[in-house]
């Protein structure tokens, strides 16, 4: 199936907000479903799993529609807030504006939104107490869907789906959640190694290309209590959080994986480039006020003339 530009997505939503104003769309599945879920199945995000299933027409005409997972099927998602998923509502143009952000907003992002309507004891709920229950996986997912975030700023395309916990960028990286161990696994180029989400060890690997994403999957667990407190208090911003394709050390990744250097300098290179453009400054700086006293003390002689 051909996939569909933000702009076509966000045309074929309108349409079937059209049918639902009108009563001609079959939210419960009973006649043309399977183009019904073909259609939704077009709808994801370009950077996880997440999709919004139009939920009906309000009494007030407004539109209200629920974070959804396993478009195909369109069903809640369980990361979309307390009792059992998220609901949004939108009068046309608020939806319309919603729409043109969507699709290219990060996950965060979309739990930001729809945490915003959700009650205070779901928002109160700590993140430690989800950390220290084994058997919920509101953590794990959490964090995995948080990785994804930093690793989609690396410039490494969009996420295909490929199941509840099965992620694969455009550049060939795929990111797999293991929920019951808690493990997220990353794979590219026959190449794989598995990271403990809770004690965060990632190894040291061969390939700089997969250790570097080790260190990015690291760097978003260690931010995600902070990502927690922003997105349950409506207060998230992706520039406070994920970095851009340059990291610390000084050197980003291609669309491959590949590390690249800026113009293949060293870290102390690159310092030394630094200090040396300092110096030049300064003497401009230095010459200028040179120049500057040269001209004040010629006037002041002319007219003491």
């Amino acid at each position: 199936m051909e996939k569909l530009s933000n702009k076509d997505k966000k045309e074929l939503f309108m349409s079937m907000v059209e049918k639902a104003k009108d009563g001609t769309l079959d939210m419960m599945r009973m006649t043309d479903s399977k183009k019904y879920d073909e259609n939704y199945s077009q709808l994801r995000n370009n950077h996880g799993p997440f999709g919004i299933v139009i939920d009906g027409i309000t009494k007030d005409g407004k539109i209200s529609v629920y974070l959804a997972e396993s478009l195909e099927k369109q069903l809640p998602s369980e990361m979309g807030g307390a009792q059992g998923y998220g609901v949004l509502q939108f009068n046309d143009t608020e939806l319309n504006d919603f729409l043109d952000r969507f699709f290219e907003m990060n996950n965060m992002e979309i739990l930001n939104e729809f945490y915003k309507n959700a009650p205070e004891y779901f928002k109160n709920i700590s993140l430690e107490e989800y950390k220290n229950d084994d058997s919920d996986r509101y953590y794990n997912r959490l964090a995995t869907l948080n990785a994804l975030d930093y690793l989609s700023d690396q410039g490494l395309g969009n996420v295909n789906v490929n199941g509840r916990n099965n992620f694969t960028f455009e550049n060939g990286l795929n990111v797999f959640l293991d929920e019951e161990n808690g493990q997220i696994t990353i794979y590219k180029d026959d190449k794989d190694v598995s990271f403990n989400i809770k004690n965060d060890n990632g190894q040291e690997l061969e390939s700089p290309a997969l250790d570097q994403y080790i260190k990015i999957i690291s760097r978003s667990i260690g931010d995600l209590p902070n990502v927690y407190e922003s997105i349950m208090t409506g207060k998230y911003q992706k520039e406070d959080f994920v970095s851009s394709k340059e990291n610390e050390n000084g050197y980003e990744i291609n669309e491959y994986g590949e590390i690249i250097r800026p113009n293949n300098k060293t870290p102390l290179q690159q310092k030394e480039d630094e200090l040396s453009s300092l110096e030049e400054e300064e003497k401009t700086i230095s010459e200028a006020e040179a120049l500057i006293k040269k001209e004040m003390d010629k006037k002041g002689k002319d007219i003491g003339e």
